[in-house]
């Protein structure tokens, strides 16, 4: 009964069943089973053991290294930061006066550490002592000017201000390390006691304050200063010198920080 009843549906859908034949006969042969693998390109990443360095050949010098590749660095920590002390100073005396004025001022101004006596001495004749600079030029007059030169030589890139003054003056060394630590490094200082017959310059007596930047300019007119180096009296030249380098007059008070 059943065998009848397919044969029947078979009879009436032999057309239908031909033509899903035919198309999975044609799906077969249109598309393969099986693609054929396809090779992808492959990229070696390099291997660092097969890295070799190469040592680049220079010919040494007869100091060792070849020139140009030392490093030459600073001494001190604050010149290599540009850092500088606050105040450098100095005592214009004679040698006669090492062992009495200049003692005592010493004693009165170990607050004032650096500190540097200037003399003229002939050459030779001088006792080597802690502090002491000896100029060989015996020309009382040129004596300033040999201590500023002294100063802006050695010191100009180390020290803000500078502080000269004769060895017959009491120095309160305290009152001038606060005045220095209130005044500002970048204006040009040229401070002491003004003098009566001239109220351009200041009096050795009573100290002279320079700023770095009014030593520079000093330091660059020194042979004008030199020339015109006429008085008797030390202030005098040394105000002249500053008044023509720097432009300015000495001042008794200034503006602090």
């Amino acid at each position: 009964m059943f065998s009848r009843f397919v044969v029947s549906q078979v009879k009436h859908n032999s057309y239908f069943l031909v033509g899903v034949v035919l198309g999975l006969w044609l799906a077969l042969v249109a598309v393969p089973l099986e693609e054929a693998p396809v090779a992808c390109p492959v990229t070696e990443a390099p291997n660092s053991d097969e890295f070799e360095p190469h040592r680049e050949a220079r010919p040494l010098g007869p100091a060792g290294p070849a020139a140009g590749r030392s490093v030459q660095r600073p001494r001190y920590y604050i010149t290599e930061l540009g850092m500088r002390g606050s105040l450098m100073s100095g005592v214009l005396s004679s040698e006669e006066a090492l062992s009495t004025r200049t003692a005592a001022l010493n004693a009165t101004a170990a607050r004032l550490q650096p500190l540097r006596v200037f003399i003229a001495a002939a050459a030779g004749t001088a006792p080597p002592r802690p502090n002491v600079v000896a100029f060989t030029d015996t020309r009382e007059m040129l004596k300033p000017f040999h201590a500023l030169k002294y100063l802006a030589d050695n010191y100009l890139e180390e020290f803000d201000f500078f502080f000269l003054v004769s060895d017959t003056s009491f120095v309160n060394a305290r009152r001038l390390r606060d005045l220095v630590g209130k005044l500002s490094v970048s204006r040009d200082v040229y401070m002491g006691t003004v003098a009566e017959d001239d109220s351009h310059y200041c009096t050795l007596e009573g100290g002279i304050l320079l700023s770095n930047s009014v030593l520079r300019a000093v330091h660059g007119e020194l042979d004008w200063c030199v020339r015109n180096s006429y008085s008797a009296h030390h202030h005098e030249n040394i105000g002249r010198c500053v008044l023509h380098a720097a432009h300015i007059r000495c001042h008794s008070t200034l503006q602090v920080l």
